[in-house]
């Protein structure tokens, strides 16, 4: 098995109590971390320079602004079992999906998040969309998906993530919930691409959507009680 990560490193400054905390973060480090922990090959395609982002934690909630962030590129030609597509912005071409080999799954985050802050919009070319294998959105970035695309999603796969409250997977329109584990940890930043990318390994490996789903989540929950995975080449670029 091998996966192709497209998705932005970053550098997070994250601001809480006053206090101000620099990290290695973005999609790409959190994916190519779970890959490393599940010992599964990846490429990592990945911005020239990593993304700065600013993180402000209020009220138990994350609220990022993005300050720079790198276009990603792509060769004509990519080997793989399998594409995450995970991104910060819009750094990586929506056209460009539709031509991704294997299973195909995608983060909408980046592309509903305005660079300032907040949420807008996204509705990309349907041909594009119906090209997904599986879409994760959360629960809160829903309302600015057309429910159209959605519902053409709910008869593949779509993943919705609700925070402490699980999730819920659609797989061929049956809807699946996946109760998460309460634990105490200072944010949950990176969770979602952890959930993610251990439902597509689980799934590649022949787990059922149930089984998959359950496996993730005991992923983020692995990984918001020991602070993180550690991934081999820590925070580098391709």
């Amino acid at each position: 098995m091998r996966i192709a990560i497209i998705g932005s490193y970053a550098r997070d400054l994250i601001e809480a109590d006053g206090e101000i905390a620099e990290r290695t973060g973005g999609p790409a480090y959190f994916l190519t971390a779970v890959l490393d922990h599940l010992d599964v090959a990846y490429d990592v395609y990945a911005g020239t320079t990593p993304a700065t982002v600013r993180i402000t934690m209020r009220d138990g909630r994350e609220v990022g602004t993005v300050e720079s962030c790198a276009s990603i590129v792509v060769p004509e030609r990519i080997e793989a079992d399998a594409c995450i597509v995970s991104t910060i912005l819009d750094e990586f071409s929506v056209e460009r999906l539709g031509g991704l080999p294997g299973y195909l799954a995608l983060d909408v985050q980046g592309y509903v998040r305005r660079p300032g802050g907040g949420r807008g919009p996204w509705s990309p070319p349907t041909d594009v969309w119906e090209s997904l294998t599986c879409v994760k959105t959360a629960d809160e970035e829903l309302p600015f998906l057309p429910e159209t695309l959605l519902a053409s999603q709910r008869r593949r796969t779509l993943i919705v993530t609700r925070g402490v409250s699980g999730a819920t997977v659609w797989d061929h329109g049956t809807a699946y919930e996946i109760p998460a584990t309460p634990i105490a940890a200072p944010h949950a930043l990176g969770a979602g691409d952890i959930f993610l990318t251990a439902f597509v390994v689980a799934r590649l490996r022949g787990m059922d959507v149930l089984s998959a789903g359950r496996f993730a989540a005991r992923m983020v929950y692995d990984f918001l009680r020991g602070g993180r995975f550690v991934p081999k080449q820590e925070g580098g670029s391709p």
